[in-house]
């Protein structure tokens, strides 16, 4: 059973799938960018959602330099995961901004591409109709 296409019609399948695809992937991305701007406000504004607190430096008791031990005292050790927690929120407002800008980049590439695919879907399919109409 072989499958007989008119002259011409296999460009114009492969051009079709080739649109609706496009509208499709972009469509995804709208929306997966929609989502992930809406999440880091609710994040941020709404549910006030911080990150666990964890200090990527070590404020113990005792530090070892040049393979001696020294121990702290309170105050430098108040000190240490002060600014510890500085570089925590730091860390964590420029995640923010990479989350953002990140979904804003999706949304400003993949909107025009989805605009442009889909106005040649509706020009190509409103004149097939018109086609039909005159027959």
């Amino acid at each position: 059973m072989s499958l007989k296409l008119k002259k011409g019609s296999f460009k114009e399948v492969i051009r079709t799938l080739y649109l609706y695809a496009v509208c499709g992937i972009t469509m995804i991305m709208i929306i997966v960018a929609g989502v992930n701007t809406v999440k880091l406000g609710l994040d941020t504004y709404v549910f006030k959602i911080d990150m666990p607190r964890y200090y990527d430096m070590a404020c113990d008791d005792v530090r070892y330099v040049g393979g001696e031990e020294i121990l702290r005292t309170d105050k430098e050790i108040t000190k240490c995961e002060e600014r510890a927690e500085k570089n925590a929120g730091e860390k964590l407002t420029n995640e923010r901004k990479r989350d953002l800008s990140n979904a804003i980049a999706m949304l400003l590439i993949a909107i025009p591409f989805y605009l442009y695919h889909w106005s040649v879907v509706k020009h190509e399919h409103g004149e097939k109709k018109g086609k039909k109409k005159r027959k």
